[in-house]
């Protein structure tokens, strides 16, 4: 039986450049919530999903990694953690890749992770620095200092909330990821004591939130390769896992329980059509705010718990 669905006017026509949340009542969304798409001049309904994996973890735990991890020579791999194992889907069942080392993290400690080359390397913030090469078991990778964060910068592996000095952040020598005392590495303090809340990676910046403000470390080569500046104060990060990267633009939670968009050179609040909604948000719940993008069908999504935390 044929169907009857209600089409906005796209008056202004559609905006497929941008998430809903930021278009202006005269346009329509490429993606409205009525699932339809409007792509090539025709309008079409939004493909649905299923399950890729449908087999537990066998440690039975909260899973608090993700990642389709796909080395430079093109081998793909899918990659769980939990608080206590790290885990490949080897296409029939998942195969335990942690080896003889044990983690000390929660399941609230999600695990932070990047690409490097051949190498996945990640760590929870509480034990060491781990990388894998896609054989065998995992390693701790040499020399790196402990931090909560980590990304791969300009070929740099760029740590952030060092344990002992939570407003730092240290870097590789160039191409070498287990040289962290020669060549250009070495380490940075992010201006006052705050500490640093999370990372996200650009084009042609890397941002550094901390609560209160968000600084910009560009790449300039020399001995001393990075540069950081401030650029927005008096508007900072949450919620570290709530930082996505979307068509070069960083969205996060941040001050006064709002989502916002950095473009590079302010951050726009682009929340208040769900005002209400985040004012409910529990202070507790902040660091369990987890967010991921569908680039293909140019979204964001937020994961907020409610409530209290257990």
């Amino acid at each position: 039986m044929d169907k009857t669905y209600a089409i906005i006017s796209p008056a202004g026509g559609f905006k497929e450049d941008m998430p809903g949340i930021l278009i202006d009542d005269l346009y329509t969304p490429g993606s409205p919530s009525i699932n339809v798409l409007f792509k090539y001049g025709a309008i079409s309904k939004v493909k649905g999903r299923k399950k890729h994996i449908s087999t537990q973890v066998p440690d039975g735990e909260e899973i608090n990694l993700l990642h389709n991890f796909i080395q430079t020579s093109g081998n793909e791999f899918f990659i769980a953690g939990t608080k206590s194992k790290i885990y490949n889907w080897d296409g029939t069942e998942w195969v335990d890749i942690t080896g003889e080392l044990i983690f000390s993290g929660d399941d609230t400690d999600f695990w932070s992770f990047t690409n490097y080359g051949d190498y996945f390397l990640f760590t929870n913030g509480k034990d060491d620095v781990y990388k894998w090469s896609g054989t065998g078991n995992i390693g701790t990778l040499s020399g790196a200092p402990l931090g909560r964060f980590i990304v791969n910068f300009k070929n740099y592996v760029v740590i952030g909330q060092l344990s002992n000095y939570p407003n730092r952040i240290a870097w590789s020598s160039v191409g070498e990821m287990e040289n962290w005392t020669g060549g250009d590495s070495g380490e940075a303090i992010i201006d006052d004591s705050e500490r640093i809340m999370g990372f996200a990676k650009t084009t042609d910046y890397l941002v550094i939130f901390k609560q209160r403000a968000i600084y910009l470390l560009r790449y300039v080569g020399g001995d001393i390769p990075f540069t950081v500046d401030k650029r927005v104060e008096r508007i900072g990060c949450y919620s570290p896992f709530s930082i996505v990267v979307l068509n070069n633009r960083v969205y996060f939670f941040g001050a006064n329980k709002r989502i916002y968009m950095f473009d590079g050179i302010e951050a726009h609040n682009i929340s208040e059509p769900i005002a209400q909604t985040l004012d409910n948000i529990r202070e507790p719940n902040f660091p369990l705010i987890y967010g991921y993008t569908l680039e293909n069908l140019n979204q964001v999504f937020w994961l907020i718990p409610e409530g209290d935390t257990e």
